[in-house]
């Protein structure tokens, strides 16, 4: 994943494009809750793979059409949202 920074923020890159167009399709509200979320993952993979001398790896790909994150040490995330159970 690659690191920009964008007026003072900072955005991860999406490296797969079928990732990128599901966080596309969230509502505007959603949207910008799942990639908070997605960056409060992202970031800490990097804050706990710099204790563990970069031995863990993460990827980021689609699970059954979900946002996932797998780690070679640790268990797989999956996020999402549902427009059927909007409130979950």
């Amino acid at each position: 994943m690659k690191m920009e920074k964008s007026e003072g923020n900072s955005i991860i890159k999406f490296d797969d494009s079928d990732v990128k167009n599901v966080f596309n399709a969230y509502p505007n509200e959603i949207k910008d809750k799942m990639l908070y979320l997605r960056s409060l993952i992202i970031d800490t993979y990097k804050q706990n793979d710099q204790k563990n001398k970069n031995k863990n790896t993460i990827e980021e790909c689609l699970k059954w059409g979900e946002p996932s994150y797998l780690f070679k040490l640790g268990s797989t995330i999956r996020i999402d949202w549902k427009r059927k159970n909007p409130d979950f």
